[in-house]
């Protein structure tokens, strides 16, 4: 496995922070492979997310995981080691940082507090990745929803030509009729920003699916050719 490929998939898992996070976020929307890993391990993994309880690792597992690599060789494995030692010493640190300041908080005398007004912090916005897939043809593609930039990527997997006729995608909110998102190309790595009133509507549940409509897209607003491939957005 490439280094680049790592890093999509630590990107698709939410792993990265600072710069590393800056510089992947920054190459997902600038390079057209690296965005077809991320969408790739995305696909991959939200099967994966789907009711998974939680589970306490054990006490060992950092020196478990440092036995199992510390005999091998290899470029891959050097850099999985010194991750391991990274994350180790990331966690060691925040414990002990935070230990350190509930101390000094217990040591110090507590000021007389005015009245405030509750603040909520804002919640950032969920990525939503859907598969669209068809039982009956070939037809594939990924379509995954970052909400804090109202943006989609569509990244086809098999998606046909047919003459005179062109693929449009829609969005199917719960309960409400469709909407469209426009049209898609058979290949390529496209990417379109959403209106605020767009984005409002997409949610996690919602339907992704692709039409076969006439050239130019429908002409009516709702789908009026066969639906290819269909598939049901879920939070990475």
């Amino acid at each position: 496995m490439s280094d680049d490929e790592i890093l999509a998939a630590e990107y698709a898992l939410g792993l990265l922070e600072g710069q590393e996070l800056l510089d992947a976020r920054n190459r997902a929307t600038t390079d057209d492979a690296f965005a077809r890993d991320v969408a790739a391990w995305q696909e991959r993994f939200a099967p994966l997310l789907n009711d998974i309880a939680p589970v306490q690792p054990r006490a060992d597992l950092w020196s478990l995981i440092e036995r199992r690599i510390s005999g091998a060789s290899g470029g891959e494995v050097h850099q999985l080691a010194r991750k391991v030692r990274f994350w180790k010493s990331v966690s060691a640190a925040t414990t002990a940082a935070a230990a350190a300041a509930a101390a000094a908080l217990l040591l110090l005398p507590t000021p007389p507090q005015p009245p405030q007004s509750p603040v909520t912090a804002p919640t950032p916005a969920p990525v939503l990745v859907a598969s669209l897939a068809s039982e009956e043809g070939p037809t594939s593609l990924a379509v995954t929803y970052a909400g804090t930039q109202r943006e989609i990527v569509i990244t086809p997997g098999r998606v046909g030509r047919e003459a005179g006729r062109d693929h449009e995608l829609w969005l199917i909110p719960a309960g409400q009729a469709p909407v469209s998102l426009g049209l898609v190309q058979p290949s390529g790595v496209q990417r379109r920003r959403l209106d605020p009133a767009l984005a409002a509507q997409v949610a996690s549940g919602a339907t992704i699916a692709l039409s076969l409509e006439p050239s130019g897209g429908s002409p009516t607003g709702a789908p009026t050719g066969p639906v290819l491939a269909a598939g049901t957005l879920n939070p990475v």
